[in-house]
C-alpha cells in the first residue's frame, strides 16, 4: 500500500526520533560534528545541523602543551543572558557555555553553542560531546540503520504509526496507529517539550566553576 519511497522516508524519519528521544547516539570524535575552531571576538558558533544536544564541553587553547583542555560549565539561558549583559565585552578564555535553538534534523533552524567570554587569540579549539540525529539518511536497500542494532526492529512501529495516520484508510487505521505509537514510546520515551529541555540544563548544570587559567 505504500512505496520503497515512502517506506524509506519513514524509516528514516523514525531512526532521527529514536536516536532522540532515547540519546541513542553521542559524539564525541567526529571532527566535523565535535570539533569549532574559535575565531578571535566571537562569542556564538553555529552547531552542526545534526546536533540537538551538547553533553559537555572544552577548550584547548592556542599552543596548549599536551594537548590540554580546560572543562567548561554548562549554564542556562537566562543565566547566561544576565551574565553576558553585565559583560558584553568580556574577554578571553570562556568557562561557562550555554546552548541555543531548537534542533532540526534537517538543520533548517538549526543550533548554536554561546560562550560566556569572546576569545582574544586565534589557534583555540571547541571540543564537545553532542548528542545528534544519524550522520546519513538510509537510501540504499543494503543501508542500515546508524543507531544499535538491537533498536532496528523497533523503527516499523513509528512507520506504521505514521503511516495508518495519515492514509485515508478503513476505520481501524486510527487504532493501529495508536498501537503501534505506545510500542515506540514504550521502546524509546515520550519526546520532550522546550520546558523538560530547560529543566533538564538546570538540573544537570554543575555548581562549581572550573579553575582559572
Amino acid at each position: 500500500m505504500w512505496d520503497d519511497e515512502e517506506v524509506t522516508r519513514l524509516l528514516n524519519e523514525a531512526e532521527r526520533e529514536a536516536a532522540e528521544r532515547a540519546r541513542l547516539l553521542i559524539d564525541d570524535e567526529s571532527v566535523e560534528v565535535t570539533q569549532i575552531a574559535l575565531m578571535p571576538g566571537v562569542r556564538r558558533y553555529r552547531l552542526h545541523p545534526k546536533v540537538f544536544d551538547v553533553e559537555s564541553a572544552s577548550i584547548q587553547r592556542a599552543n596548549a602543551l599536551h594537548g590540554e583542555r580546560k572543562p567548561l560549565c554548562r549554564s542556562d539561558a537566562a543565566t547566561m543572558g544576565d551574565l553576558i549583559a553585565r559583560r558584553p565585552n568580556f574577554s578571553g578564555w570562556a568557562d561557562t557555555f550555554v546552548v541555543r535553538g531548537q534542533p532540526s534534523g534537517d538543520g533548517f533552524e538549526g543550533m548554536f553553542i554561546e560562550l560566556d567570554r569572546k576569545p582574544m587569540e586565534a589557534g583555540g579549539i571547541l571540543f564537545l560531546s553532542t548528542y545528534r540525529y544519524p550522520l546519513a539518511d538510509m537510501e540504499a536497500p543494503t543501508d542500515e540503520p546508524e543507531i544499535p542494532p538491537r533498536d532496528h526492529d523497533a523503527l516499523v512501529h513509528w512507520a506504521l504509526a505514521t503511516a495508518y495516520s495519515t492514509r485515508d484508510m478503513e476505520g481501524s487505521a486510527s487504532e493501529r496507529a495508536v498501537t503501534h505509537e505506545a510500542e515506540f514510546i514504550k521502546r524509546f520515551g515520550e519526546r520532550d517539550d522546550a520546558n523538560v529541555r530547560r529543566k533538564k540544563v538546570r538540573h544537570r548544570a554543575p555548581v562549581t566553576r572550573p579553575l582559572r587559567w
